[in-house]
């Protein structure tokens, strides 16, 4: 069962056209994650976090030259086998 998920994004604020990396470790048992998915939902922005080890998925990415600046709420859902979700959690993110 997952207790949480927690995110770590460098660098805190972030650039259009500049550098991003999310980590997120997931607190229990992650062998019933089949994939981690970063969604900006009023953007229709989506992205698969790769599993870089038993708990740990990582990202390594570029923010969009057209980004615009302000704070926004990142959702990280674990998504099981079949699609369902097993734990979501939100994160807000800042763009200069």
């Amino acid at each position: 069962m997952i207790q949480g998920i927690k995110i770590s994004i460098t660098p805190e604020i972030l650039r259009a056209g500049g550098p991003v990396a999310v980590e997120a470790t997931v607190l229990g048992d992650a062998d019933e994650v089949k994939r981690l998915i970063a969604s900006l939902p009023e953007y229709n922005y989506s992205e698969v976090i790769p599993r870089s080890g038993d708990n740990v998925f990582r990202l390594n990415t570029t923010v969009p030259w057209e980004a615009p600046s302000g704070t926004f709420t990142l959702d990280v859902a674990a998504v099981g086998e079949k699609w369902n979700t097993l734990y979501k959690t939100t994160v807000d993110i800042s763009i200069e």
